[in-house]
């Protein structure tokens, strides 16, 4: 992250701000470097790993799938399903995934993520699962060596799991050697588990706002064939009443000129109405968030973690909760 910013020093604001936004650093160097360049930054300054993980990533994966994953037909009745899923000794039951998740604490995202990955392994059907997710995601595990020989639905259930399991290693008592091994190798396949629902997700996204874009183009057009034919009928009904009237002018030609009617006078403009139709559509909220996923710092903040267990002997020792003197 140092040798990107030495490489885009004397870059334009704008220039830096294409590349950095794209892997989560800020325009501006942080002062401290400038004062002490020789301070490492990450050991220093270690990641509150419960934000980052059960608040980040955990939370981020959850409303993938409650959004993009699972058939809205099917959501709340999967959320139904892990309301009464029977939890642990000592764990609260979870409100509805469905329509409460945005408001989870840490705990609860932390619980629902296991809650979620066991669930989906027993219980998920391909026919609840959005149609284009199952097939973007079905493709994607083609390129995954350790997912070769699992359905598509087990793939889902897995990558769940590998994040349940990379927050397990991290959050572990006990550290050892086999403890900071088992943190690299599950903290990457947690983060490539991540991504791959994200990317997922972002095809759903953008299959449902094109589809949006379609429907959109039909209500036009049929709006503008229904203006259409009542121009025409307008002006038939004013031919044939100057008609019944003996004027010699009522023979209509090219180049007479065009009769108002009714529509026109209130202002109803069929070109208008399918030049809307064509017009980009709007992205929505969901879909500009998702395609920031990949380039927020909690995804590239689990290669330094294995760094930060060995300086502080676990991750637990670092955390820090809002309220405290990290954060003010």
């Amino acid at each position: 992250m140092l040798q990107l910013r030495r490489q885009y020093e004397k870059a334009t604001t704008a220039q830096r701000k294409k590349v950095f936004d794209k892997v989560g650093l800020a325009i501006e160097q942080s002062p401290v470097v400038g004062i002490s360049p020789a301070l490492d930054m990450f050991v220093t300054r270690p990641s509150n790993a419960a934000y980052s993980e059960y608040q980040g990533i955990s939370k981020r994966a959850l409303t993938a799938l409650v959004d993009h994953i699972i058939s809205p037909r099917f959501r709340d009745a999967f959320a139904a399903r892990l309301q009464v899923m029977h939890m642990p000794t000592g764990w609260g039951w979870l409100q509805s995934i469905a329509t409460h998740l945005q408001s989870y604490k840490i705990s609860e995202c932390a619980r629902a993520t296991a809650c979620v990955a066991i669930l989906l392994r027993i219980s998920l059907k391909a026919k609840e699962v959005d149609a284009v997710f199952l097939k973007v995601f079905g493709l994607a595990m083609k390129e995954q060596p350790d997912m070769q020989g699992l359905t598509t639905v087990e793939g889902i259930a897995q990558c769940f799991a590998d994040i349940a399991h990379s927050n397990s290693a991290l959050f572990a008592h006990g550290w050892d050697t086999a403890a900071y091994r088992r943190l690299q190798s599950k903290g990457i396949q947690g983060r490539k588990a991540f991504e791959m629902l994200v990317d997922a997700g972002e095809s759903v996204g953008a299959e449902r706002i094109s589809q949006a874009a379609k429907n959109k183009f039909k209500r036009a057009t049929a709006a503008a064939a229904k203006a259409k034919a009542k121009q025409s009928t307008a002006r038939q009904k004013r031919a044939l009443s100057i008609s019944s009237e003996g004027s010699q002018s009522s023979v209509l030609t090219e180049t007479d000129k065009e009769i108002p009617i009714e529509d026109e006078e209130r202002g109803d403009n069929i070109g208008a109405l399918i030049q809307a139709a064509r017009s980009k559509p709007t992205n929505t909220k969901k879909g500009a968030a998702s395609g920031r996923l990949r380039a927020i710092p909690n995804v590239h903040v689990m290669l330094h973690f294995p760094d930060l267990a060995r300086q502080y002997n676990s991750p637990r020792n670092a955390l820090t909760f809002a309220g405290e003197d990290k954060h003010r």
